[in-house]
């Protein structure tokens, strides 16, 4: 597909671009405006950044290609961009990869392949095996042959090892974390805490406040610092744990995903 092989150049194509901006025939067409949906709310680091991806991409493209970053929700919830990017709903879409494990479990590879270990390959080693070992074919066959969708994924913001989280009540023991309600990483996190006979929620950053305040849920699992008090679980929640095993690294995908059928 014609469409798919530019889009798969995409980020190489932008940088040979820089290069080429004074050419006055590129300067004179008309811009191509898309549209990305983020799972993640205002304001939050990761918003940030694509925020900054954007203002990069329309310099590096002379302004002939804008990107709109709408925040979390701004369409479709967390879990429904994947579906909204491939029916043409949005342009393009972040999300992090194992919102798609209950679909197809290999998801786990690519955004936090440790969660639960919290050893083994660090963030970039990730990198290296994803850019030169063969880790970006797969990623694209995950979501193009497994996932059966028209759209070409990007890895684009690693992260470091996640906190294990917030909690109303302090954690004295294993057995006090098998009672909670936890908002947790889908995967392997929650099939661990499944199997100790704690009850997993799998539930978006816009909806931690409002869930933990109607409390149906006794802790939150979210990013790291940072990412948590954009949030503002500290408003809700007394006490928090740093250090955290579910998540040695963490890569955010994004554009997530660009619809190939884009020209």
């Amino acid at each position: 597909m014609k469409r798919r092989k530019f889009l798969e150049a995409a980020g190489v194509g932008l940088v040979a671009g820089a290069a080429a901006v004074s050419s006055p025939a590129i300067a004179q067409q008309a811009a191509i405006r898309w549209k990305l949906q983020s799972a993640n709310p205002t304001g939050t680091p990761h918003h940030v950044l694509l925020t900054k991806f954007s203002t990069n991409v329309d310099k590096m493209s002379n302004g002939r290609l804008k990107i709109e970053i709408m925040p979390s929700g701004a369409v479709v919830s967390p879990n429904e961009i994947l579906d909204a990017t491939n029916k043409g709903l949005v342009d393009a879409g972040q999300w992090w990869t194992h919102y798609a494990i209950g679909k197809n479990p290999a998801g786990a590879l690519f955004s936090s392949p440790l969660g639960g270990s919290a050893s083994g390959l660090d963030q970039m080693s990730h990198l290296a095996w994803y850019l030169n070992g063969g880790g970006r074919d797969l990623y694209i066959e995950y979501y193009t042959k497994l996932l059966r969708s028209d759209v070409m994924p990007f890895l684009y913001a690693p992260d470091g090892p996640e906190a294990l989280g917030w909690f109303k009540q302090p954690l004295k023991s294993v057995e006090d974390f098998k009672k909670l309600r936890f908002r947790i990483s889908s995967g392997l996190p929650s099939d661990v805490l499944r199997e100790l006979g704690g009850v997993p929620m799998n539930i978006s950053g816009a909806e931690l406040i409002p869930s933990a305040e109607r409390g149906l849920i006794d802790g939150v699992e979210w990013i790291n610092p940072s990412s948590d008090l954009k949030v503002g679980l500290q408003d809700v929640f007394k006490f928090y744990s740093i250090q955290g095993l579910h998540q040695a690294i963490d890569i955010w995908p994004a554009p997530g995903f660009v619809d190939t059928r884009l020209s």
